[in-house]
């Protein structure tokens, strides 16, 4: 035999086992899933659960016998295997059978539990709490329980789907979408003018960054806002605005404004005092805006009061502007640079009502005392 002849059959072996070794692992790693899955077979023509993720699963065609041996993956699709698992599509909000939108994190999840105030489907919970002995966990277990609201335990890489890659404590509920409520400019008219319990009102313009609409909430919610309303074209009341607002959207019913100008002529009509935020200060305004911009610091809420933020970017329209009374703003430190004279939307909203509501908290204090 010719050394050319043993050198093709040696080629010829080594194929073959390398063939074989695919083989096995081809077929253990089908082995593996199976048994993980609760040795489920392919022949059931029931959906079937998978018992890890705890959610519910959709019979796989085979398309190709290339492809025949890669293991059933929930969470990925064939056709989206590469997409940012931060945004959750809608497909795979079918894949996880979500029937509204899912709320994360444990304040979020405990209000809305009870508050009642929207359809709630189903809670999840991470497989590493389920056993925990937190007060805060056990509150949200039992709340569910006495709502009968059904969960299922679950890994974190699952919750880290549901909510997107953002922060849910290992706690996922899937509920109904809030909307905002309907303004009834009525409702203007019923509030009359009294000195010694002033009405504070926040309306917000714009605002888009769920993050700065969420701050707000909570903001206005702390120091006691009477109402806060919302233009149309702000963000929508999102999981991600309730996370923000650590739940305190769920207690805060947020109203929502057609034509902003309009309602402020109302307002202006029925004596309210109608106030904008800026961002300059006397020194630094047009000659029309010296005359009415005051420092906050002088500013006092002597009878009913409607503030009105702006966008994060563009700030109040001009039209906006001229209809309000005064230009409200917070004087900085001396010696700030010019490109950091002002806060942003919801730190300047904190600061606000905090200097605002200063004199209506010691007198609630002093009706306790």
């Amino acid at each position: 035999m010719s050394l050319s002849t043993c050198v093709k059959c040696a080629r010829k072996q080594i194929s073959i086992k390398l063939y074989f070794n695919r083989w096995l692992y081809r077929k253990s790693t089908i082995l593996e899933n199976e048994n993980k899955r609760g040795g489920e077979s392919n022949d059931s023509g029931q959906d079937l659960l998978d018992l890890e993720a705890g959610l519910h699963r959709t019979n796989v065609k085979k398309t190709s016998t290339k492809n025949w041996y890669k293991p059933w993956r929930p969470h990925l699709d064939n056709k989206e295997k590469n997409t940012d698992v931060r945004f959750m599509s809608r497909k795979h909000a079918k894949q996880y059978n979500i029937q509204g939108e899912v709320l994360f994190g444990r304040h979020p999840v405990t209000l809305a539990l009870k508050r009642k105030l929207r359809e709630i489907y189903q809670l999840y919970i991470s497989d590493q709490l389920k056993e925990s002995e937190k007060v805060e966990i056990q509150n949200i277990i039992q709340l569910a329980d006495q709502m009968s609201v059904p969960f299922c335990v679950t890994s974190s890489q699952i919750l880290d789907k549901l909510s997107a890659g953002r922060p849910h404590q290992g706690i996922c509920l899937d509920v109904s979408s809030k909307k905002y409520e309907a303004f009834d400019e009525e409702s203007l008219s019923s509030h009359n003018i009294n000195e010694h319990s002033p009405q504070l009102w926040l309306v917000l313009d714009r605002i888009l960054d769920p993050m700065n609409l969420g701050a707000i909430i909570r903001s206005s919610y702390f120091f006691g806002v009477d109402r806060l309303l919302a233009t149309k074209s702000s963000c929508r009341l999102s999981p991600v605005v309730c996370k923000a607002s650590s739940g305190t959207m769920e207690l805060v019913d947020v109203f929502r404004v057609g034509d902003l100008s309009h309602f402020i002529k109302i307002c202006s009509g029925l004596g309210w005092d109608v106030v904008a935020t800026s961002s300059s200060s006397g020194e630094t305004a047009d000659r029309r805006e010296k005359e009415r911009c005051v420092s906050l610091d002088d500013f006092h809420l002597d009878r009913n009061t409607i503030v009105i933020f702006g966008n994060e970017g563009t700030g109040l329209a001009s039209g906006v502007l001229n209809l309000c009374r005064k230009l409200v703003y917070i004087e900085p430190n001396p010696g700030v640079s010019d490109n950091l004279e002002s806060l942003n939307v919801s730190v300047s909203a904190g600061v606000l009502l905090h200097s605002l509501t200063r004199v209506r908290r010691k007198k609630d204090r002093n009706k306790y005392m």
